[in-house]
């Protein structure tokens, strides 16, 4: 009983992130801190910075 309860409970808590998964977004985004957290964690990835450069101001090449 208490695996079928913790399975609903699961789904359901699913279910709300993903129906108000762009509020989520628009409030972790807000703020200023979380924003330059998620920024500087994604340009440490390998040839991010490279892609997201060229993206944004285009490639001579």
């Amino acid at each position: 009983m208490k695996t079928i309860i913790k399975w609903v409970m699961a789904l359901t808590a699913l279910s709300l992130v993903f129906r108000f998964r762009y509020r989520l977004l628009n409030l972790l985004l807000g703020n200023k801190q979380i924003r330059s957290f998620g920024i500087n964690t994604i340009m440490r990835i390998p040839g991010m910075e490279d892609r997201f450069l060229k993206s944004a101001f285009g490639s001579n090449n």
